[in-house]
């Protein structure tokens, strides 16, 4: 078995940022962005391992992405199936790797929904709250791979309070 390479502090700090839709995600990443960080809403998991290559070999200081926060949601389809794989494989090349996971209860998920007049991604037909409890069970894999848990109990605005204190730490825990 290869051993993992040390993380170094010339490699990117990547924060993977994903969870139940309507719990926080988007505004999370503004705040991450608005902390200087490089932000891709949206990423497909296959190019993530091409992603944490190229902001890996850059070279030239200026222009360097040294912070990254990308947004990896439920509409990603192979998302479940070989998220648990990327992260070891980053991880096993040395790179600085925060997994964060936004979830909220079923009636916050749903007024955001209802106030919001867009529909759930994991609508079918019957119903938000089945939807809701759809999401939620296919996410429990990647809500155990997850360094932390953010869990909405309190609305969105004192999100940027949190993420900014997380962003402010090596860990990503306050």
């Amino acid at each position: 078995m290869a051993k993992a390479k040390s993380q170094s502090r010339n490699s990117p700090d990547i924060v993977i940022i994903t969870g139940l839709s309507g719990s926080g995600m988007t505004a999370a990443t503004n705040t991450f962005e608005d902390l200087d960080y490089f932000c891709v809403d949206n990423m497909p998991l296959m190019l993530l391992p091409t992603f944490a290559r190229l902001v890996s070999a850059q070279e030239d200081a200026k222009g360097r992405i040294e912070r990254a926060a990308l947004v990896i949601s439920f509409r990603e389809g192979r998302f479940l199936t070989d998220f648990a794989k990327q992260l070891r494989v980053l991880r096993a090349r040395g790179l600085r790797v925060s997994v964060i996971f936004f979830e909220a209860s079923d009636e916050i998920l749903a007024r955001r929904f209802s106030e919001t007049r867009r529909p759930h991604p994991a609508d079918r037909g019957k119903g938000l709250f089945d939807a809701i409890g759809a999401e939620r069970a296919v996410m429990k894999r990647a809500r155990a791979l997850a360094d932390q848990l953010w869990a909405q109990v309190r609305p969105a605005t004192g999100l940027g309070a949190a993420v900014r204190c997380a962003a402010s730490t090596e860990s990503f825990f306050c």
